[in-house]
């Protein structure tokens, strides 16, 4: 969200439900709640393991060979 909140909006249910509404939808969002700071969104990204990178090559390899052995026949 790219505007500030103003201190009559704090207790908006509007923006709680906005907020609350942009969490559901974007999980890969964190809240940073602090007594002291705004309202702070930060994307999470998990690291990947790497046993889920090469089982995600795999997979993809896979799939490219069966696309190819699809276009042969």
């Amino acid at each position: 969200m790219g505007r500030p909140f103003y201190p009559n909006e704090v207790d908006d249910p509007d923006l709680d439900w906005l907020i609350s509404n942009f969490l559901s939808e974007r999980p890969d969002f964190l809240p940073v709640e602090s007594g002291f700071l705004p309202l702070i969104l930060i994307p999470y990204v998990e690291e990947k393991t790497s046993e889920v990178i090469e089982a995600e090559f795999a997979s993809k390899k896979a799939i490219k060979k069966e696309t190819r052995l699809d276009k042969k026949a």
